[in-house]
């Protein structure tokens, strides 16, 4: 719900969906506590002066609260293959089994640094400009540009607007598909001598994915399982 109200003239709008960059600034203040981090949630949602939000009636503040307090209860957010945003389309990686060595050293990097601080720059991996997308024999099918470092900054920078909600679910997609896939590689190899590159690879889609989930647990980012 957009919630919209006046201070001294001039209209500020509580807004329906937190992004990446507002979560980030919200979550990496963390030495205040009680009204006061109430008020700064609000000033980064809306814009609003802390000073100027002071004015505010208690009764008027306290509607204010709930509303902004809606905007962090976690939602059952469905994981999108695909989506638009800004007049571009974007896909997730459309196999978690064939990420390159260059995505994994950056997931890796990012994970370890700080999920949170990071976000975006770990979304801009998972999802980036799509090729195609299409249904055949009933199954949707995509593929995505490849991995390379000279759009990733600014792609990142873009997701810092992207609806926070979709990196919760990738995130957790990501989670839930990384240990699916970890799951059917080991179970595939069971009968047959496992070769050292595969090895390998499931190795470090493991570490990748318990890196992704320790952070997340520690930051209230995740999803529980």
């Amino acid at each position: 719900m957009k919630v919209e109200f006046n201070i001294e003239g001039v209209d500020y709008v509580l807004p329906e969906k937190m992004t990446i960059g507002q979560y980030q600034k919200i979550q990496g203040k963390q030495d205040i506590m009680g009204v006061d981090k109430s008020l700064f949630i609000l000033s980064v949602l809306t814009g609003c002066p802390i000073q100027t939000l002071r004015k505010v009636k208690t009764e008027h503040s306290a509607r204010l609260f709930k509303y902004a307090d809606l905007l962090f209860k976690e939602e059952d957010t469905k994981y999108q293959q695909t989506f638009t945003f800004q007049e571009k389309n974007y896909g997730f990686i459309p196999n978690l089994n064939e990420i390159t060595l260059g995505e994994y050293i950056d997931l890796d990097h990012f994970i370890t640094d700080g999920v949170v601080k990071n976000l975006h720059k770990i979304i801009a991996i998972l999802y980036r400009p799509l090729k195609y997308g299409q249904k055949i024999m009933g199954k949707y099918v995509w593929d995505i540009d490849e991995y390379s470092t000279e759009d990733f900054e600014d792609r990142a920078n873009l997701f810092k607007d992207l609806e926070v909600e979709k990196a919760f679910s990738a995130s957790s997609f990501f989670l839930h598909t990384g240990l699916q896939s970890i799951k059917v590689m080991k179970d595939s190899l069971v009968e047959e001598k496992m070769s050292l590159e595969m090895m390998e690879k499931i190795q470090k889609l493991e570490l990748l994915v318990k890196k992704m989930d320790h952070h997340l647990m520690n930051t209230g980012v995740g999803m529980e399982s």
